[in-house]
């Protein structure tokens, strides 16, 4: 089993891929830009690890 962080995860990709490696038995921990988005990944996914919530964006 792995621990994998998945950036971008309140999207669909992001969300599919959470998925199926939480279906093979990974723990995932997913990312979000905002506390709202991250919300929404935990509805969608509500079987991750964890949820963070940053903006990771550089100027």
């Amino acid at each position: 089993m792995s621990h994998i962080f998945i950036s971008g995860s309140s999207t669909r990709p992001g969300l599919m891929a959470a998925g199926r490696l939480f279906q093979q038995g990974h723990d995932v921990v997913l990312h979000a830009r905002n506390i709202s988005r991250a919300e929404d990944a935990r509805r969608a996914l509500p079987q991750p690890k964890l949820v963070i919530a940053g903006d990771l964006e550089t100027s």
